[in-house]
């Protein structure tokens, strides 16, 4: 299993899950381009795409493969994507917190929020946090709060624009395309989650040939740092006999 975070984050946000799941899976977690370790793209405006074939080609040198790769929100979208245009990298997909087709509202509201990036200098994460987190986060969810707070203040901005961009300009692939894909596959978001909301993951699971479809009650977009043990248990019910 690949594990792919979204936008502004690193490897170190599946911290909360990857004890649990290493008895049943093999793991491979990335930084994507541009976060943690990994070398921003050359490109000043990468699509998807780029982001998504970068992840293919070094995978191609990890073993085992191919792959489940789970993605978080954009890496939800390079999930799909490598489904799609890499399938013989991929034996299942895990979409969580993943968009499909935003409402006009929704798509405003973004175009927005790119708008008022810049490459040089950061944005203030109080927005973003409160959408993830609430107004006032109490116990676990203030450290996941805080620990969400280090990771966007430490990220290149000039990486973390490029992703953003690339995040609000993408889509999951045509409906023609998600009918295609055959492999297992897992859509899941949180009962609360305002944006990738879980009429988007009911609709994506009721194209696919062999999905399901989970709801996590509660849970807004980072659910893997607010309820470990759901995600954990849907991924492994999900993707393996256990």
């Amino acid at each position: 299993m690949v594990l792919v975070h979204g936008v502004g984050m690193n490897a170190d946000y599946w911290g909360n899950i990857t004890d649990a799941l290493e008895p049943h899976f093999s793991l491979t977690v990335i930084d994507m381009p541009g976060h943690g370790h990994s070398p921003a793209l050359p490109q000043p405006s990468p699509t998807l795409h780029q982001y998504t074939d970068v992840i293919s080609r070094a995978l191609q040198t990890v073993p085992p493969r191919p792959a489940i790769i789970t993605g978080h929100s954009m890496g939800a979208l390079i999930a799909l994507d490598m489904a799609e245009r890499h399938p013989q990298q991929v034996t299942g997909i895990a979409v969580l917190n993943g968009v499909y087709r935003r409402s006009e509202q929704a798509s405003l509201a973004i175009r927005q929020r790119v708008a008022e990036l810049t490459d040089q200098t950061a944005s203030d994460p109080a927005a973003t946090l409160e959408r993830w987190f609430g107004t006032s986060p109490q116990g676990e969810l203030a450290q996941a709060s805080e620990q969400c707070r280090e990771w966007l203040g430490n990220i290149n901005q000039q990486s973390y624009a490029a992703a953003y961009r690339a995040f609000a300009n993408a889509d999951a692939p045509s409906d023609e395309a998600l009918t295609r894909i055959d492999c297992p596959a897992l859509f899941m978001t949180g009962e609360l989650e305002p944006n990738s909301t879980p009429a988007m993951s009911q609709a994506m699971n009721r194209l696919l040939k062999n999905s399901q479809c989970v709801i996590v009650e509660q849970a807004k977009h980072m659910m893997s740092m607010t309820h470990p043990q759901a995600v954990v248990s849907a991924l492994i019910k999900g993707f393996t006999e256990d």
